[in-house]
């Protein structure tokens, strides 16, 4: 071990326990609330409220969001990627349940790399039919 780095405290392991209890418990909320209020509606009441505690906290710290330093574009595109993602989740929860939601994502990251060595191994093949076929 590294003799800079303590090990964890009973607080930092509680405030981690305590907010991956939050994080796990926020799809559950939601997927609850939304026979009353969409759950694109509560994507954006979230990100308002969350965006009101940040301007908040950087006024309160003196930190400038608006400052002229050409951050403005890219921090925009990365705000509309963000909310486009928190969209396509909260649309993805009304369609299905919150476990198959929470495990799903652990199975499809190993989707995209199996398709592709699919496509190789079929791609491969086609290409060993069509030399034999020209060699007959």
């Amino acid at each position: 071990m590294n003799p800079a780095r303590k090990p964890l405290d009973a607080t930092a392991v509680s405030i981690m326990v305590l907010l991956c209890l939050i994080w796990g418990l926020s799809q559950v909320a939601t997927k609850s609330a939304s026979e009353g209020i969409s759950p694109v509606t509560q994507a954006a009441i979230r990100s308002a409220v969350a965006a009101v505690l940040l301007f908040g906290w950087t006024r309160l710290r003196g930190i400038p969001l608006f400052a002229h330093d050409a951050t403005l574009v890219p921090g925009v595109l990365a705000g509309l990627l963000f909310g486009a993602e928190f969209v396509f989740i909260f649309l993805g929860l009304g369609a299905i349940s919150v476990a198959v939601f929470e495990i799903e994502p652990e199975i499809l990251d190993r989707f995209p790399l199996q398709f592709f060595h699919d496509a190789v191994i079929d791609l491969s093949r086609n290409l060993s039919l069509a030399a034999r076929a020209q060699n007959v």
